[in-house]
C-alpha cells in the first residue's frame, strides 16, 4: 500500500511541477467554493458579491440568473466547499501567504494564492484516498501488482488527471473519491450488515453531495440488497432502511442550501429543459470530437469492452450491478442539453464510474500474466505507457490554448496540436 501511495503523490507533484498551472478560482469552480466563501467571509448565504464579482473579472452574466426565491442562483452543488473547508481555513489562519504570488483577481478576501492551493491540496488528498479504494477494489479479484498498476493508470488515462492539475476546484476528483468508497464498502466482507450499509449510505451520501447526479449508483446497494440471497429478507431491508437514512442525512447541507437559494427543499438548478429523457446525443457523447468519451480518451473503450467481455467470470452479480451503474451514467450525460459538458477536458462527468473502468484496466493487465510471448506483453505495456502519455499531453494542449475545449476537434487537429505542444516542451516554451 505504501509504495502504491508514494509512487501517486509522487507522480502529483511531478505533473504539477511541470505543468506549473494557473490555478485561479473560476468557471464551475467558482460556483463549488463560493458556499464557503459566503458562509465564512459573509456570514450568508447570498452570493450577490460572489457573482458581480465573477462576471466583472471573467465578463461573464452569471448574476442575471434569479431563482424563483428572487436570488442569484448557485446551479452547483454544497459538497466540496465541505470537503475543502479544513484546508482552506488552514490556508486562511496560517502565516503562509508570504511564500505565493500576492495577486488576487477579485475584489473580495478569501480568494488568491493561499486559497487556490489549498483546494489543490485538499484535492489531492481526496484523488489518493480515491485511489485506494480503487487499489482495494482491485486487490478483491486481482492481484496486488495489477491492482497497483490499474490503479494508477486510471487516473492518467482518464479525465481525471485534469481536474486535478489544472481545475481542481472542479468536483470531479471529490465525485470519484466517493463513489469509490461506496463501492468499496458495498464490496467489503461484514458479518454486521447495519454497519456495512451505513458506511455504504454515507458515502452514498457523500457522492451526492459532491454531485447530486451520483444518484444513480443507489441502484448498486439497492439492487445489490434485494438480490442477495444470503440474508434474511427482514435484514436486508433494515440494511436498505439504514443505507437510505444515513445518504439522506449527509445530504441535508445540499437540502437547505437549495431551500436558501430556491426557496424549495428539492431543486433541478439547470431546469427542467437541460434533460431530455431520450439520449438522442448518445453516439455524440460516446465518440464525437466534441469531448467524446472514447474519441478522447480512446483507451478507455478498451477497459470498458474488458470490463463487459471478461468480469461476469469472477462476480456475475455485481458485474450486473456495475453495468447497469454504467448504463445509467452513460444515458444520463447522453440526454442533457450539454452533452458535451462545456469547456470539458473529455467526458468529465464520467468520474463516478471510473472504478468500473479500473477494473477493465485490471482485466486487461491480469491477462497479460499468461501470455507467453515477452516480446508481446511488453508491447502492450508500452502502448499503455504511451496512452497515458498521450493523454498527459492532450491536458498541456488544452491548457495552453493550442487545442480548443470550445468546439469540436478533429484527430487531424489533435495531432497537429500534440506535436506543436510536445516541440514546445523540448524547446523549453
Amino acid at each position: 500500500m505504501l509504495p502504491f501511495i508514494v509512487l501517486n503523490l509522487l507522480i502529483i507533484v511531478f505533473l504539477a511541477w511541470l505543468a506549473r498551472p494557473n490555478l485561479t478560482i473560476g468557471g464551475d469552480g467558482f460556483g463549488y467554493y463560493a458556499y464557503f466563501h459566503s458562509v465564512f467571509f459573509d456570514r450568508d448565504l447570498d452570493f450577490k458579491n460572489e457573482y458581480l464579482e465573477f462576471d466583472r473579472v471573467w465578463d461573464a452574466h452569471a448574476s442575471e440568473r434569479l431563482t424563483p426565491a428572487g436570488k442569484i442562483a448557485n446551479l452547483y452543488s454544497v459538497g466540496p466547499s465541505i470537503a475543502w473547508s479544513p484546508f482552506l481555513l488552514s490556508a486562511h489562519y496560517l502565516p503562509i501567504s508570504r511564500f505565493g504570488d500576492q495577486t488576487n483577481p477579485y475584489n473580495l478576501p478569501g480568494f488568491g494564492w493561499p486559497y487556490d492551493q489549498a483546494i489543490f491540496a485538499a484535492t489531492a488528498l481526496f484523488l489518493i484516498l480515491g485511489l485506494i479504494f480503487v487499489y482495494l477494489i482491485l486487490k478483491r479479484y486481482f492481484s496486488e501488482k495489477v491492482a497497483f498498476f490499474a490503479a494508477t493508470a486510471i487516473w492518467l488515462l482518464s479525465p481525471l488527471y485534469f481536474y486535478l492539475v489544472y481545475e481542481p476546484s472542479m468536483s470531479h476528483v471529490l465525485s470519484f473519491f466517493a463513489v469509490a468508497g461506496m463501492i468499496y464498502f458495498y464490496l467489503r466482507d461484514d458479518t454486521r450488515i447495519g454497519r456495512k450499509y451505513l458506511l455504504v449510505g454515507l458515502f452514498l451520501g457523500l457522492a451526492l453531495l459532491m454531485r447530486w447526479q451520483n444518484l444513480v449508483f443507489a441502484i448498486i446497494p439497492i439492487l445489490g440488497l434485494l438480490f442477495n440471497r444470503g440474508r434474511f429478507l427482514r435484514d436486508r431491508l433494515v440494511a436498505l432502511l439504514i443505507c437510505l437514512i444515513t445518504a439522506i442525512v449527509v445530504f441535508i447541507p445540499q437540502l437547505l442550501a437549495w431551500k436558501n437559494n430556491f426557496g424549495s427543499w428539492l431543486a433541478l438548478p439547470q431546469g427542467t429543459e437541460f434533460f431530455n429523457l431520450w439520449p438522442q446525443n448518445l453516439l455524440n457523447f460516446l465518440f464525437s470530437g466534441y469531448h467524446g468519451l472514447f474519441f478522447w480518451q480512446p483507451l478507455l473503450l478498451l477497459a470498458i469492452l474488458a470490463f463487459i467481455l471478461s468480469f461476469w467470470k469472477k462476480d456475475k452479480k455485481n458485474w450486473v450491478l456495475f453495468l447497469l451503474a454504467l448504463l445509467a451514467v452513460v444515458y444520463i450525460n447522453a440526454s442533457v442539453t450539454d452533452w458535451m459538458g462545456g469547456r470539458s477536458f473529455g467526458a468529465r462527468r464520467m468520474d463516478g464510474i471510473l472504478a468500473v473502468f479500473a477494473i477493465g484496466l485490471a482485466v486487461i493487465f491480469n491477462g497479460l500474466a499468461i501470455v507467453r510471448s515477452r516480446l508481446l506483453r511488453s508491447a502492450v505495456v508500452l502502448f499503455f505507457f504511451l496512452g497515458i502519455g498521450w493523454n498527459i499531453l492532450l491536458g498541456f494542449s488544452c491548457a495552453r490554448g493550442i487545442i480548443p475545449l470550445d468546439r469540436e476537434v478533429s484527430i487531424r487537429q489533435l495531432a497537429d496540436g500534440q506535436y506543436q505542444t510536445l516541440t514546445q516542451i523540448i524547446n523549453r516554451k
